[in-house]
């Protein structure tokens, strides 16, 4: 097929932003031409199956080993623009004790590994760590598991202004086939690993999982955001296919505060960087109607707690806005006691103007406005008022999760683009961009058509095409590397852990999304007002009962996920 030689806009790349721009320009009648310099849709949304994202890795962690070119303009993309993802690397490590059949004869606990990358794991660096915490992560590990365990961790680091996967270490525990959706409505707190184990490998793991698709940038949409109205008003949404993240866990602080807990854990440990004694879980009442069932707070605690989420839906979305503002005149709604508490941590004014206890008010900020401690009432507030306009718009819960990726969303708007006769073209770049000579004519089209608009720019395809276009658009993924990294101020520690068990079993439907918003135990002299969050989700293939768990956490500078995750993950995936 021959491209037509001219285009009113030429889009390189395809992540989201440049999907959405694509679709409003092909709608209002304009000629685009969508290319991107990967086989695959998404750009940081792309979503990959197990295998291709093993291999990709592996490619990630080459081009950044390998010697970074001096071109630092648009002359040549294909030259100028380099991966941005750091610290990439994939490992599988077997400690149960199954036949040398599995293994190739080597001992159980000895790393399975992987031929996609070189730099896997040693045993101890998976396993070490179990007791190490800074003493402002009040929260506790889990209860003792069984040993028997396999881990294919998958991990990688990237920009927020462009984020990628990173590296760090995750396992995998074998188990059984998993019940069926009678036994867990028999019984809800049907524990997933009492099953007699299935014996796991390398091998058996990629053939089990070679159909799942893992994302490099997992995003959760509040059902009430910009992203959702854009989807619903351009009707994307018959494309997609979302499900609601049910379980909202955190760590106990006080575990004897719990009426249903489970054994938990003692140490032995009193200092104070090392990670608290009381190891439990507990589920975090997210709709109204769960916090008036919840058994972990008192009757007086939930009153004082559906009161203040009953005034944060009082404020009106013109209060919220006024918050900004510093004049009296603008926050007339608010009572003088609360804009007393404005600048001031929300735990603060939680206990003190609400009669919000320690543990309660730790549930609040860190579950229901998913932020740090040392986040303020004024920087809180619209945070708490997203939540609750979003809960039951599309249901009774108010975060949402692409069913099949989030890759699932830029593809959505790019089929939409395609209608509307957007051309689309993968695994080819940009060459050359030759400025044309000045046509001498307003730049402004006419109302009624758009073949009108000069061309401006000749732009030489990889292919060997020449395109002439008047506007042309790169994203930042797909731009000079050398234009990108003195603008990036803050990386994404990425990680994918693969597991057999759930981290919460209890009362575990088999379609349940679960996220876990976590402190990492931080040196001592380090600190950081940035939450870590897990986000656990059930592999839907038939018979392999796994959990995928994405983990990422915002950086100031540029770290190695292993080292931040590693603590964290020994607690959930420790052995007994």
């Amino acid at each position: 097929m021959e491209l037509p030689t001219e285009f009113d806009y030429i889009i390189v790349g395809t992540g989201l932003i440049e999907s959405i721009i694509a679709a409003s320009l092909s709608i209002t009648g304009n000629s685009v031409l969508h290319i991107d310099s990967e086989n695959y849709y998404g750009g940081l949304m792309a979503s990959f199956r197990f295998p291709d994202l093993l291999n990709k890795m592996t490619e990630w962690a080459r081009e950044e080993s390998s010697a970074q070119t001096s071109c630092a303009d648009l002359s040549n993309l294909a030259q100028s623009c380099r991966s941005i993802f750091r610290h990439c690397s994939s490992s599988f490590y077997i400690d149960v004790e199954c036949p040398e059949s599995f293994n190739e004869g080597k001992p159980c606990n000895e790393m399975d590994e992987a031929p996609t990358f070189t730099d896997v794991l040693s045993p101890s660096e998976i396993t070490s760590g179990g007791e190490q915490s800074t003493s402002q992560n009040d929260q506790p590990a889990l209860d003792p598991r069984p040993s028997s365990r396999l881990a294919s961790p998958t991990t990688g680091t990237a920009k927020e202004t462009s984020p990628a996967p990173v590296a760090s270490a995750g396992r995998i525990q074998p188990s059984d086939t998993a019940p069926s959706e009678n036994s867990y409505r028999e019984n809800p707190s049907h524990s997933l690993i009492t099953h007699p184990p299935r014996q796991w490998s390398q091998a058996t793991l990629k053939r089990q999982l070679h159909r799942l698709d893992l994302d490099i940038m997992p995003k959760l949409i509040y059902a009430d955001s910009p992203m959702v109205t854009a989807m619903l008003r351009t009707d994307v949404t018959r494309y997609l296919e979302f499900r609601p993240v049910s379980r909202l866990l955190t760590f106990a602080r006080q575990a004897s505060r719990l009426q249903d807990s489970t054994p938990q854990a003692s140490s032995s440990s009193s200092d104070t960087n090392t990670l608290p004694a009381f190891r439990s879980l507990i589920k975090m009442p997210i709709s109204r109607g769960e916090v008036f069932r919840t058994r972990i707070l008192g009757l007086t605690q939930k009153r004082h707690l559906v009161g203040f989420l009953e005034w944060c839906a009082s404020l009106s979305p013109q209060d919220i806005a006024n918050l900004s503002s510093s004049t009296p005149e603008a926050m007339s709604n608010l009572q003088p006691n609360d804009i007393a508490f404005l600048d001031r941590p929300l735990v603060e004014y939680l206990q003190n103007q609400r009669g919000f206890d320690s543990f309660t008010s730790q549930l609040t900020v860190t579950c229901l406005s998913l932020s740090s401690a040392g986040i303020t009432l004024r920087d809180a507030l619209p945070k708490f008022r997203r939540l609750l306009s979003s809960m039951n718009r599309v249901g009774p819960y108010p975060l949402l999760w692409p069913l099949f990726g989030c890759a699932d969303i830029p593809q959505a708007f790019c089929r939409m683009s395609a209608v509307f006769s957007c051309v689309y073209c993968l695994h080819r770049t940009v060459e050359n961009v030759i400025r044309l000579p000045d046509p001498g004519f307003s730049s402004t089209p006419a109302a009624d058509s758009s073949t009108t608009r000069p061309r401006r720019l000749c732009i030489k395809l990889s292919s060997g095409e020449e395109i002439k276009t008047s506007g042309f658009l790169v994203s930042a993924l797909n731009s000079p590397t050398a234009w990108v990294l003195p603008q990036v101020h803050r990386w994404l520690a990425r990680a994918i852990l693969i597991s057999s068990s759930s981290i919460y079993p209890q009362e575990f439907k088999p379609h349940d999304i679960s996220l876990l918003p976590l402190t990492l135990p931080y040196p001592p002299n380090e600190n950081s007002d940035e939450l870590a969050f897990l986000l656990e989700i059930p592999v839907e293939e038939r018979n392999t009962n796994l959990f995928v768990a994405h983990m990422w956490i915002a950086c100031q500078e540029l770290k190695d996920p292993r080292n931040l995750f590693g603590p964290i993950i020994d607690i959930l995936y420790r052995k007994a």
